[in-house]
């Protein structure tokens, strides 16, 4: 026997009172509404910012250690950030997604990530990690960058050297850059670029970073909490450096709460640590566009260059040296010429995923996860610039 037909009324609709609806692509165990999905499927097309730790491991009870190192370390352990400036061995980045696309359509300052309403406020945040927390008047610099009376002048020199001043825009002070910076105020920078703000970019650090690697080494109250949770915002609206960040603490808030993880979750493990000798080895501050400073220069090695006769210049190359520089020219050029194909060509895979991701997504073919064509992590170059060309 074949189906029943259904009625057909004069309208053209059928006679049953369950109107059949469209399939919905929402996916509702992961995400809030719709807007928290479309949400998801932007901030995973940007790259992530893997944490960064301070290892002060073997070092809490160790006297005899540069006193470079000793201020970090004693900023440590006074603030009780012990817990802070450790990490967890990986970091689930999808995870991390998932929390950052639903965090707008919080409530309660609860997240819910996959089923579970995650805790998101400053005391869980103090709680999770056992910090302090501080009121408004305990704050004297929040006080201070509220009423638009920060002393600029003794930022500038507490970061970096006595006479160095903020590079201005607009007539306001705006930035330093890395090199003006002395060895603890680069240290305390790499960590709030990871853990506390992210940002990818070193070579230049505005005032909404430096503001708390003054705070930090000035020895002001910060309420770590609230920090994290604006960069959240800020995150999602796209205005924090070009990319994302905290995903090991968003991580560790979601394992407290037993927020299920899955086997296509990316997981990432953290930076290279901020331990004893990455801090010696940063090079002393010099000065960048600045005007000379009074009293004796910030940087030792400019004195040094200074006594070192300049190279004079060398007579015409004999043929057996002609050749080995041009061969060790036409390399360059070749590897030059790779670099610039493999970069066309990471941005052609790129929108090859995307492309993918968007089909698959429209079409609801059956994956169980959106991110099933993850593109690669990306590659964190080496921070420090190349050694010039000698040809």
């Amino acid at each position: 026997m074949g189906p029943k037909r259904s009625r057909v009324s004069e309208q053209g609709g059928t006679s049953s009172s369950n109107p059949p609806r469209g399939r919905s692509n929402l996916d509702r165990v992961r995400f809030t509404n719709t807007d928290a999905q479309e949400r998801f499927l932007k901030l995973k097309d940007r790259a992530f910012i893997e944490d960064r730790w301070i290892d002060i491991v073997n070092l809490s009870q160790t006297a005899n250690i540069p006193a470079v190192f000793a201020s970090i370390r004693d900023q440590i352990l006074n603030r009780q950030w012990t817990k802070l400036v450790d990490v967890t061995e990986r970091s689930n980045q999808t995870l991390a997604l998932e929390f950052l696309a639903n965090w707008p359509e919080r409530e309660d300052d609860k997240v819910r990530v996959r089923g579970v309403k995650v805790p998101a406020s400053t005391a869980e945040i103090h709680a999770l990690y056992e910090l302090p927390t501080f009121t408004v008047e305990q704050q004297p610099l929040k006080q201070q960058f509220r009423a638009k009376s920060l002393d600029y002048v003794d930022i500038a020199e507490t970061l970096g050297y006595p006479g160095l001043r903020f590079h201005t825009y607009d007539g306001e002070p705006y930035q330093l850059f890395r090199c003006e910076l002395n060895q603890v105020a680069k240290a305390w920078l790499y960590f709030v670029s990871a853990r506390m703000l992210p940002n990818k970019h070193f070579s230049d650090a505005q005032m909404d970073r430096l503001k708390w690697v003054y705070g930090i080494m000035k020895g002001y109250n910060l309420n770590v909490g609230d920090i994290i949770r604006v960069t959240f915002d800020i995150m999602v609206e796209g205005s924090c450096g070009g990319g994302l960040g905290l995903a090991c603490i968003i991580t560790d808030l979601c394992e407290k709460h037993g927020v299920p993880q899955y086997s296509y979750d990316t997981k990432v493990a953290p930076q290279r640590s901020i331990n004893l000798s990455t801090v010696i080895r940063l090079k002393p501050p010099h000065p960048h566009g600045q005007p000379p400073a009074q009293g004796d220069p910030p940087a030792r090695e400019q004195e040094e260059q200074e006594d070192i006769e300049p190279p004079r210049l060398a007579g015409p190359l004999d043929p057996a040296m002609q050749y080995t520089h041009d061969q060790l020219n036409y390399l360059i050029q070749q590897n030059m010429h790779m670099q610039n194909y493999m970069a066309q060509r990471s941005v052609f895979d790129e929108q090859q995923v995307a492309q993918l991701n968007t089909l698959v997504t429209r079409m609801n073919v059956g994956v169980d996860d959106p991110n099933y064509f993850a593109m690669p992590p990306r590659f964190n170059p080496y921070d420090q610039p190349p050694p010039p060309n000698p040809f």
